[in-house]
């Protein structure tokens, strides 16, 4: 399975390769699913940036406003719970499609569709044909 990463930066190479598998890949679907799942992730982060920052301001507080607080680090655990399922969501679809995605031809090997496209590159021995018998049980 291939990185995002390296889908991200190759992704004209792996069209073609895949053209020349003769696959079907969805590939707006693939960089719709890519850049929600990026915005997902980037939102829990900041979720949790500012949780941590707001647990640090909790810890240093024994005023009236400590509840308040409270409810804004559990306003921003809900929200982050909810994100996270999303995210699941998402990257199991994203997940899927990258799955699906043959691997690259090697460089030398010939386009083709069939057997018949291969290029034989050394033969030996004699080849026979093969007789098949089948005989009848009494089953």
């Amino acid at each position: 399975m291939y990185s995002a990463k390296f889908i991200k930066e190759n992704l004209e190479i792996l069209k073609k390769a895949v053209a020349l598998k003769g696959a079907k890949i969805d590939w707006e679907k693939l960089e719709r699913l890519d850049n929600e799942r990026r915005r997902l992730i980037s939102f829990v982060e900041e979720r949790r940036r500012w949780q941590k920052d707001l647990t640090g301001k909790i810890a240093e507080r024994t005023d009236n406003t400590l509840q308040d607080l409270i409810k804004q680090a559990r306003k921003y655990s809900d929200e982050i719970r909810e994100t996270e399922t999303q995210l699941k969501e998402v990257e199991k679809n994203y997940d899927d499609i990258v799955a699906s995605i043959p691997n690259m031809p090697h460089a030398s090997v010939p386009t083709g569709t069939s057997a018949s496209d291969n290029e034989i590159i050394k033969h030996w021995g004699d080849i026979k044909e093969k007789i098949l018998k089948f005989y009848r049980t009494g089953i």
